[in-house]
């Protein structure tokens, strides 16, 4: 009872309030790995490896230099052999610690540091322990995975807008481009054209209502002018009646009152500048009506002197014009141009899916497919019978790629919800929180994470990178419910590794044209065409088929 107490007091005295792996787990996050040996890096800039000895905890590194700031994680690597069962690797693993951080005393404080304890299994014997590595990897943030995840999460912004078909702003877009490493670019093409330059036109008059004629000329009759054919009014360069021309029997002050709150007058100009304009009016009748039917404008500019100006100046100009297009060349896999339309077409297609749960892969290589599945959910989440369960994967939160075991990689990220900020929040979370690395990735894991969140969902939507095999296929027979597969980037083909996974779990394959429901009821030798590529059974696996030859044959 006293040794528990003196070392609760050692806990508490380096910022470790913990007594077991899971009150550790609890306050840092702390995962614990198991591998049957761990290989430091060679020469490897961005870690950094601070030894010791079996079953000691002194310090063969000095860590002056080291950046507190720019550290992704920190792996306690260890034998899990015990030579004798009094043997506390709590304790041995928190001296440690606490050993690290007197190399580094800013480590205590960083709460961003994801903490792992890698047990290594593979030996048996103090001898064969005693070479293995013992001690800490130190794994730092890479300045271009930072600017990776930030091109990445303004590229996310800026499909959501495509999908949503909203503009983005080039402000905006101008700004991905200018990123170092960015996918989108920008192409402009110089065009000139000739625009021909009015400098001189002639004046208007305009209705102030939409039926200004017609109340015009019908308040004529009312005003005894039934006998008014032609008259002339003169404005100057300011909109005002400087003159009206009529009969003398013509009231002309009632006229120009008429003129005005029907019409507006609008002077000429000449030059660039206002000039004088005089309007000649024609009033018509119908053939056997005394009312009046049309009436006919004639503008005419005039100089300062009153005479007709009976030439208007014109020139050319040639304008300069710039057409800039935005495209994204990580739209392209492999040569193979991405359809980031099939999420958007498979969801739509299948309306009647709800209660399934929705996983799907968020490493940098889904980008142009996230905006579309964003764009579709903050349209559709909140309808009835919809989904309500989301696993999102990153294929570890940058693990280190060789401590990822099937299983137990971890960065999945689940959520139960039917708004879509709380939605989006979570994808961002578990797409800052890690790119992937190499190229397997954790789908089952993540798929199993999500059905022990909430088992009773009816079946499973994995939204997929089609380049990406599952490096946890092996688990796939614990997966009891059947899965709805959206692969994404299937233009050069379907990765056949798929297609067996789903023929195993009896679920089905949904393309950007298709719903095949029945690779589970297919047998040995008969083949299924997909989006123009031939794939047939052979040895109980799916293998690839060469299209480009006839009769079939196949790989």
């Amino acid at each position: 009872m006293k040794q528990i107490h003196i070392f609760l007091i050692l806990l508490f005295s380096i910022g470790f309030p913990i007594a077991s792996f899971g009150q550790f787990k609890e306050a840092y996050g702390l995962r614990r790995i198991e591998t049957p040996q761990f290989y430091p890096r060679e020469a490897d800039a961005d870690h950094i490896y601070v030894p010791m000895n079996f079953n000691n905890s002194d310090a063969h590194e000095t860590l002056r230099d080291l950046d507190v700031d720019r550290i992704e994680s920190i792996s306690l690597v260890y034998t899990q052999y015990r030579l004798s069962d009094r043997f506390d690797q709590l304790d041995l693993n928190s001296r440690r610690t606490r050993e690290l951080m007197k190399l580094a005393p800013g480590i205590k404080n960083n709460k961003a540091i994801r903490w792992y304890w890698v047990a290594q299994t593979g030996c048996g014997d103090p001898g064969s322990c005693r070479e293995f590595f013992h001690g800490f990897e130190i794994k730092l943030k890479k300045e271009e995975d930072i600017l990776a995840r930030r091109i990445e999460s303004e590229l996310l912004s800026y499909y959501s807008s495509v999908a949503m078909e909203k503009e983005a702003s080039v402000e905006f877009l101008d700004s991905i481009v200018e990123m170092e490493g960015s996918s989108l670019i920008k192409t402009c093409d110089t065009i000139y054209e000739e625009k021909t330059v009015r400098r001189s036109r002639l004046g208007t008059i305009s209705n102030v209502h939409k039926r200004s004629k017609q109340r015009f000329m019908r308040k004529l009759h009312k005003a005894d002018m039934d006998d008014l054919t032609d008259f002339s009014v003169t404005i100057d360069g300011r909109n005002r009646v400087v003159d009206l021309d009529v009969a003398d029997h013509i009231d002309a002050y009632k006229l120009e009152a008429l003129l005005r709150r029907n019409f507006r007058l609008r002077s000429s100009r000449f030059k660039n500048k206002r000039v004088h304009t005089r309007f000649d009016i024609h009033l018509t009748k119908g053939l056997w009506d005394w009312r009046y039917n049309d009436m006919l404008i004639t503008a005419t500019p005039l100089d300062n002197d009153l005479m007709e100006i009976d030439s208007f100046e014109t020139k050319t100009e040639v304008h300069e014009v710039v057409h800039c297009h935005y495209m994204d060349t990580s739209k392209s896999y492999g040569g193979y141009y991405a359809d980031v339309s099939v999420i958007r077409k498979v969801f739509d297609r299948n309306a009647d899916w709800s209660n399934c749960l929705v996983a799907t892969d968020v490493t940098g290589s889904m980008s142009p497919y996230l905006g579309q599945f964003l764009a579709w959910h903050q349209l559709n989440i909140k309808k009835r019978d919809k989904n309500r369960d989301f696993v999102f994967f990153n294929d570890g939160d940058n693990m280190s790629d060789a401590l990822k075991w099937a299983g137990n990689v971890g960065g999945t990220y689940y959520v139960q919800t039917n708004n879509y900020t709380t939605l989006k929040e979570k994808l961002d979370e578990a797409r800052n929180a890690g790119g992937g690395g190499d190229a397997p990735e954790n789908n089952i894991e993540a798929v199993l994470f999500g059905l022990n969140k909430n088992p009773r969902v009816s079946s499973v939507i994995m939204v997929a990178d089609n380049w990406a095999t599952p490096r946890d296929l092996d688990l796939l027979n614990k997966v009891k419910k059947p899965i709805r597969l959206i692969l994404c980037g299937t233009s050069g083909g379907f990765n056949v590794e798929y297609l067996n996974m789903i023929r195993k779990n009896g679920g089905s394959l949904h393309t950007i044209e298709d719903d095949l429901m029945d690779l589970a009821k297919m047998s040995e030798g008969e083949f299924i065409t997909i989006q123009g590529r031939d794939y047939i059974i052979r040895d109980g696996q799916f293998k690839r088929g060469d299209t480009t030859v006839s009769p079939l044959t196949f790989d």
